[in-house]
């Protein structure tokens, strides 16, 4: 689990923090704000730091059709080349930190570190060229080691498993396990597919890991739907004589009801078997942009319960939403802990507090549910008191 998240230079996110105080992230994150300011760029920003860990931030950029300029910042007034990252992550036996700096024009990290919080013990150090790096033993390290081969992104990602610390494969391993379904669009939803069981941005390839569940899996995801959408008795995946093409069925329990394919499938049932299968994946973290597109309040409070479980059985869930509707399905314990507000101060720069540290709001949480606050309270007027408060340093 994510506990601690800051980056620098990154489009509005130009020096900002996660939680913004010392405290840390829990299993349930939910961001809110106003348009534009800066949700999904915390998630674009996430999904980036994964890429990078995997050593793939020119493969994100491609897919994206991003170019340097327009994801580096320049609110800073000159526009820098260089990305800087702080994560704190929580593994099984400790909390690691990893520091990087991203180099825009040579799309890799120049300077790393990896080091248990705990003890301060180094697991690995990148700069100037040179890696210093926790045997697999655990016991001293390979000191001046020039780096002998290209690569992108951070050098974790090219580290021989077997030569390296268990601890530093394991960080590795966590981020090859994020999941971002911030793009997701139905008409890609229930477009055909063959090939890559993994889901994309905006659904891609649903069909292919549908069909890659266990009957157990099939059985049990079956169920859940059939607690969003009583009317469907089951649902199966088609795959087309030509070409192999794989695309979603459903099987309604009307009399003389035929087989219903993707292509007529509504929009809120599509996200919703998109959302639920995180269910049956090895992902560690799954972020979502405004999950309450296509949904009816009623599907929204069953969906944000899955996702309440999910973080109870190990997952962290980053959400965005607009609406009052998804904060109110959210236990007041853990709406404290959980919401987020996203503002932009005079200089642009997105910044983060805790939408129940505000004085008016914790007071109407005493009487209200966490949704009736979120709805009684107008965002801007907290946006505008702070921006007044200092915009640069307020909440950090």
């Amino acid at each position: 689990m994510i506990t601690k998240f800051q980056i620098k230079n990154f489009k509005s996110l130009a020096g900002f923090s996660l939680p913004p105080d010392k405290d840390r992230l829990g299993p349930m994150v939910c961001l809110v704000g106003l348009n534009g300011a800066g949700k999904s760029t915390v998630l674009q920003a996430l999904d980036f730091v994964a890429h990078l860990v995997t050593g793939q931030p020119l493969a994100w950029l491609a897919k994206r059709r991003w170019v340097r300029d327009g994801f580096v910042s320049a609110f800073s007034g000159v526009r820098s080349n260089t990305i800087e990252i702080h994560i704190e992550l929580e593994l099984p036996d400790d909390v690691v930190v990893w520091d990087a700096r991203y180099d825009c024009d040579q799309h890799r990290c120049q300077k790393e570190e990896l080091v248990c919080k705990s003890t301060g013990d180094k697991y690995l150090e990148v700069e100037g060229g040179t890696l210093s790096v926790k045997s697999v033993e655990g016991e001293g390290s390979k000191h001046n080691y020039k780096i002998p081969f290209e690569y992108g992104g951070s050098v974790i990602s090219q580290l021989k498993t077997s030569e390296i610390h268990p601890i530093i494969g394991d960080f590795r391993t966590v981020f090859t396990r994020l999941r971002a379904l911030e793009l997701l669009s139905p008409s890609i939803l229930r477009s055909r597919a063959r090939g890559d069981e993994q889901i994309g941005y905006g659904g891609e390839n649903l069909s292919v890991f549908l069909e890659s569940l266990s009957d157990d899996q099939r059985e049990e995801l079956t169920q859940r739907l059939q607690g969003f959408y009583p009317t469907m008795d089951s649902w199966d995946i088609e795959t087309s004589a030509a070409g192999g093409w794989k695309g979603i069925q459903l099987q309604e329990h009307y009399p003389n009801e035929a087989r219903i394919g993707a292509e007529h499938i509504n929009d809120g049932f599509l996200r919703v078997i998109a959302i639920l299968s995180q269910a049956y994946t090895e992902d560690r973290f799954v972020l979502i942009d405004e999950i309450e597109n296509g949904m009816n309040p009623e599907i929204v409070e069953k969906l944000m319960d899955f996702l309440v479980e999910l973080g109870k059985q190990g997952k962290q869930v980053i959400v965005t939403t607009h609406s009052p509707l998804i904060l109110n399905y959210l236990e007041d314990e853990v709406a404290e802990k959980a919401v987020y507000l996203l503002y932009r101060n005079n200089l642009g720069h997105t910044k983060a507090v805790r939408y129940f540290s505000f004085p008016q709001t914790r007071r109407k949480l005493e009487a209200l549910g966490p949704g009736e606050v979120y709805a009684d309270t107008p965002v801007s007027d907290l946006v505008d008191s702070l921006v007044r408060e200092d915009s640069e340093g307020y909440g950090e």
